[in-house]
């Protein structure tokens, strides 16, 4: 498939048009992370799960790569900073764990779930305004992440 093209406008970027887009959609590979949650799904080392975002109605952007297990922050509200610096703060706690530890647990039942296993080359729609919380940080505080999380979208 030979779509998307390289942007080099100040900071060089690939992005897609909606007609691009919506073949992504229309091949079930386009999921809407824009609430957030856990996201299960392919590893870095299987490929990962690449992140869009709009740039504007015309524009999608692919602005990177995370891994399952890792936590989708809901949309900052803008209010409340300190929110996202205890996001920042858990994250960084388990920032040099063995990358290859396996971090599967029990997911909670009120949890979110982004459920994109089995999808060989999955593509999650992301607002700009949310955090990923690596998936070491998310096995160890799920709890904390989903009580923060509902304070930040409340």
């Amino acid at each position: 498939m030979n779509i998307g093209k390289w942007n080099y406008l100040s900071k060089p970027f690939f992005q897609f048009t909606n007609q691009e887009f919506n073949i992504l959609k229309n091949k079930n590979l386009v999921f809407d992370g824009t609430n957030g949650g856990l996201v299960l799904g392919n590893s870095h080392l299987n490929g990962g799960i690449h992140l869009l975002s709009f740039i504007n109605q015309k524009t999608i952007k692919y602005v990177g790569e995370m891994e399952g297990w890792e936590y989708l922050t809901s949309p900052f509200n803008g209010i409340d900073i300190d929110n996202f610096e205890k996001f920042k703060e858990l994250n960084e706690k388990t920032r040099n764990t063995n990358r290859y530890t396996k971090t599967e647990f029990r997911i909670p039942k009120k949890c979110k779930i982004l459920d994109l296993r089995n999808i060989a080359v999955p593509f999650l729609l992301i607002n700009n305004q949310q955090a990923i919380i690596n998936r070491f940080a998310s096995k160890k505080h799920i709890q904390e992440l989903m009580k923060i999380d509902e304070k930040n979208y409340s």
